[in-house]
């Protein structure tokens, strides 16, 4: 039983280290592809969804391309089949996908990595800080898609100037033609045919009014139920060129083609490493059963958790013991605790009874102090009226001096004229005598 338990477990881990290898090379674009966020895209996103209410239903053949192209690391883990897919995301897969699958030389897209010099950009909208700028670059200098740079190749060769498309709106959704030109212009890079078999051969009827039907386009038309259109699209007679793609119907485009076989080798590649890994594991596995060391092995961890499980159980009485007196001494300290707590309620309750006294007393003494206030105002009044009364009888005094002093000089000056009236009486007195001495 433990054999078992032990051959499931090293299976588990080899099947998950694989899918760990498969998933580390994407991580660094997914972060890259978490932060386009434009104006131009939210903007033909709101159109879009008002022609578009409803979701897209999924087929199954699309989704197993989808989630094969997941597992070859070429579609982010992140990202949605239902979704619409936009110019930029396809350009990234397709760019990926051709340059790591496609075999012949001649017909593989291979991003040229950026040098110290100036590098002539292919679109006005995507400059070399855009995170998908090596993929989109690709394609216009591969000449699948027009860019300034097949505009520029125009003009040198027939000497007049082409006023091609210069921008690749890469935020903009994915129309069904240019799902389908991009693949058939790598598909049948050297095709020349008369454009006449687009009017005699071509079953989808709304293809005939796109001006840049190329030569490709038409040889793939040919293979009837086995072109792209027929394994994107299904059996159907209009394209509808410009309407939108789902991320699973591009999923589905790219692997069509020779893609195809190419993706099948490298899925078998993968499967028979994968075969060989888990052989290598059951090999080493049996040899290990044969010399007893996964028995022997077994046993010693079984002793070594026998011991560690009878270690941890001392350790566990040991700490539920002093867990109990850790809570016998929290109890006590908890009726300390409360103690302490009454005494100082019960002091609190004393400081508030003090406070409404001192609050009592402050009230009275503000009584008080309004109460001397008003007496010494009183006090004030009246001392401001015995003043007013002593300046009257100073006032008073004065007058009463001055008529003294008067009194007193008037005193002396009729004592003074007293006396002068009394010795001129008497000089008039011995006038009179001598004046009657004579007649006697």
């Amino acid at each position: 039983m433990s054999t078992m338990e032990s051959t499931e477990t090293i299976k588990e881990d080899a099947s998950d280290r694989e899918s760990d290898e498969i998933e580390i090379s994407s991580a660094t674009h997914d972060k890259k592809a978490e932060a386009i966020t434009d104006d131009s895209r939210q903007n033909y996103r709101t159109e879009t969804a008002s022609h578009f209410p409803f979701g897209v239903p999924t087929d199954p053949v699309h989704e197993e391309a989808f989630s094969i192209l997941k597992k070859l690391q070429i579609i982010e883990k992140d990202v949605s089949s239902s979704d619409f897919c936009t110019r930029r995301e396809f350009a990234r897969w397709f760019v990926k996908l051709c340059s790591k699958f496609e075999r012949k030389r001649m017909q593989r897209i291979v991003p040229s990595k950026l040098t110290s010099g100036a590098v002539q950009c292919a679109f006005d909208d995507v400059n070399i800080d855009d995170p998908d700028f090596l993929y989109i670059q690709s394609l216009g200098e591969s000449g699948i898609v027009s860019s300034k740079l097949s505009n520029s190749l125009e003009t040198l060769t027939s000497g007049s100037h082409s006023k091609g498309n210069s921008l690749f709106l890469p935020d903009s959704y994915l129309s069904r033609f240019d799902l389908v030109n991009w693949k058939v212009l790598v598909e049948h890079p050297f095709a020349e045919i008369d454009q006449k078999m687009l009017s005699q051969n071509v079953c989808i009827l709304d293809l005939r009014a796109c001006p840049d039907v190329s030569p490709s386009m038409l040889i793939e038309l040919m293979a009837g139920e086995n072109s792209i259109i027929s394994r994107v699209f299904g059996n159907t007679r209009r394209l509808q060129p410009d309407k939108p793609v789902t991320k699973a119907q591009a999923a589905a485009a790219l692997t069509s083609g020779r893609m195809k076989e190419a993706i099948q080798e490298e899925l078998n590649r993968l499967e028979a490493e994968n075969q060989a890994h888990l052989s290598v594991i059951a090999e080493i596995l049996e040899e290990l059963i044969s010399r007893g060391d996964i028995q022997q092995q077994w046993e010693e961890m079984m002793k070594k958790e026998q011991e560690r499980a009878l270690k941890v159980d001392n350790n566990l009485q040991h700490v539920l013991h002093e867990l109990a007196n850790e809570r016998t001494d929290r109890e006590e300290e908890l009726a300390d605790l409360l103690k302490e707590r009454a005494d100082l309620e019960r002091q609190n309750q004393e400081l508030i009874n003090l406070r409404s006294e001192v609050d009592g007393m402050y009230d009275r003494l503000a009584t008080e102090n309004e109460e001397v206030m008003a007496d010494q105002q009183t006090l004030e009044n009246q001392l401001s009226d015995m003043t007013s009364k002593h300046q009257t009888v100073n006032e008073a005094k004065s007058y009463l001096e001055a008529e003294k002093e008067a009194l007193t000089m008037l005193r002396t000056w009729v004592e003074d004229e007293a006396a002068r009236v009394h010795e001129r009486a008497e000089t008039l007195e011995k006038a009179l005598r001598r004046w009657r001495i004579p007649e006697d």
